[in-house]
């Protein structure tokens, strides 16, 4: 048994921080699978560069809203030359009502001019590659290489985070330093499923500031401190 000493930044004192064994996240993963299920996005049905743009719109907006609004935009548009050519006053015309839509409307553009320009028109596979476009930070990378291109990695959003810690999957607050955390810990035959089964989990159960411990599915195998019961 391995115990890391983490240093709280709520009451300045040490405690004692226990990972979580393989085993019990494996379970973890597959009880969560049953109660939500797993569809499983690959590249022979998602457009890399559809996920792409969706995943700008969803910046700081909700998916009720962000998921509309990529549907409605790819019925004037399905590429970065048709985007280019659409021109940012036409493509921010379809997205109003997604917050900071001028912003997202000049980045959609850019991106796809930088993508018929530097990767001949084509969204490219790799995580490097993927962040030098506009916008595009490590989560966004890893949405794309997952649901666009069906490459197994795992994307760190807010639920993510916060799962991952009161798992004691991770110590740390810092998305790219949880993200190979994450990659450590979990073996790799999971990596497509964490990103979507937590982000369910999160919006329904391990919910924040406060989850429903008390009817968690996977309460038995927690090591939360604080659970709610």
């Amino acid at each position: 048994m391995i115990l890391v000493l983490v240093l709280s930044p709520a009451n300045g004192f040490v405690n004692e921080f226990e990972p979580l064994h393989r085993s019990s996240i494996v379970r973890i993963i597959r009880r969560l699978n049953k109660l939500y299920g797993f569809e499983k996005y690959t590249s022979k049905n998602t457009n890399p560069f559809r996920v792409l743009v969706g995943v700008i719109l969803s910046h700081q907006t909700t998916d009720e809203i962000s998921h509309p609004a990529t549907e409605r935009l790819f019925k004037h548009a399905k590429t970065p030359q048709q985007f280019a050519k659409l021109g940012v006053k036409n493509v921010d015309s379809f997205i109003k009502n997604v917050n900071y839509h001028p912003t997202k409307a000049r980045r959609i553009v850019s991106i796809s001019k930088m993508l018929i320009e530097k990767f001949k028109g084509k969204v490219p596979a790799t995580r490097e590659k993927l962040m030098e476009l506009p916008g595009v930070g490590g989560k966004s990378a890893d949405i794309v290489l997952s649901y666009g291109f069906d490459i197994p990695t795992i994307a760190v959003d807010t639920h993510v985070r916060a799962i991952s810690q009161r798992l004691h999957l991770t110590k740390n607050n810092d998305p790219e330093k949880i993200h190979h955390d994450l990659h450590r810990v979990v073996p790799k035959e999971y990596w497509l499923q964490v990103n979507s089964l937590f982000v369910d989990f999160g919006k329904d159960i391990c919910t924040s500031p406060r989850p429903k411990c008390y009817k968690c599915p996977i309460v038995s195998l927690c090591p939360y401190e604080n659970k709610n019961l």
